[in-house]
């Protein structure tokens, strides 16, 4: 397939789209336990010989296809992704998860209410970012239903700029306003021609293996952006698109 797109894939959709709060991420994201050094970055890189499976507490409720823990950057897909796309591109590696604690709550107004102590629910409904899990014990019963899960770890895109000058600069923010430089990552379409996807503090993933995600992805709840080469051009994708 011919590829002229990049997508960058951001796991905070509060920032990015109406009636989606920090808990709703936290429902659909889960959390990762990383050591220390390695909160908010990639929980693993290519050139490491030996890799631990990422631990991480999900909710079992509705459980996604695609998504990327809270304290790390790399995706998580299911066996079912994972199978859709190993025989199709390189220079990328599926490792096991563990999953550290399952609970299964339901998560749309109405359940919540139901399922959550008054005061809880209060804390949510004005934005505070505490941690649920914290407040429901392990269901193992939950924990059988889910199948084999694992960490998608790609190339740092900083090492790849090492390689090939970066010839355009992506718009990375959800807002569509005048860039900051800060808003702007450096981006080379050679070196996509290396690898499908980047680890960027976020994926950056060329448009064919996109194409391939996006059936088993719930955009609802990333935020996403779209640059084209061609047009040196980067724009805001909504919910349907």
């Amino acid at each position: 397939m011919n590829w002229n797109k990049l997508y960058l894939l951001r796991s905070n959709p509060e920032s990015w789209h109406k009636g989606i709060t920090f808990f709703h991420r936290v429902m659909f994201h889960g959390e990762a336990l990383l050591p220390e050094g390695r909160k908010g970055i990639a929980s693993h890189d290519l050139e490491e010989e030996t890799i631990a499976p990422m631990q991480i507490i999900v909710n079992a409720y509705d459980m996604p296809e695609i998504f990327c823990p809270i304290r790390s950057c790399n995706l998580i897909v299911s066996s079912k992704v994972r199978r859709k796309i190993l025989d199709t591109f390189s220079n990328i590696v599926f490792a096991p998860v563990q999953f550290h604690k399952v609970y299964s709550l339901p998560w749309t107004t109405q359940e919540i209410l139901a399922s959550i102590p008054d005061n809880v629910a209060r804390l949510i409904d004005e934005g505070h970012q505490l941690s649920i899990p914290d407040l429901f014990d392990n269901n193992s019963e939950a924990a059988a239903t889910i199948g084999d899960y694992y960490e998608l770890i790609a190339p740092n895109h900083y090492d790849l700029l090492d390689k090939y000058e970066p010839t355009h600069q992506f718009f990375m923010s959800w807002y569509e306003e005048k860039p900051l430089q800060s808003d702007l990552l450096p981006v080379s379409r050679f070196q996509f021609q290396e690898t499908p996807i980047t680890n960027a503090g976020f994926p950056v993933i060329r448009e064919d293996f996109y194409s391939l995600l996006l059936p088993f992805l719930n955009t609802k709840m990333f935020g996403i952006k779209e640059f084209d080469f061609e047009s040196n051009k980067s724009r805001t994708m909504t919910y349907n698109e």
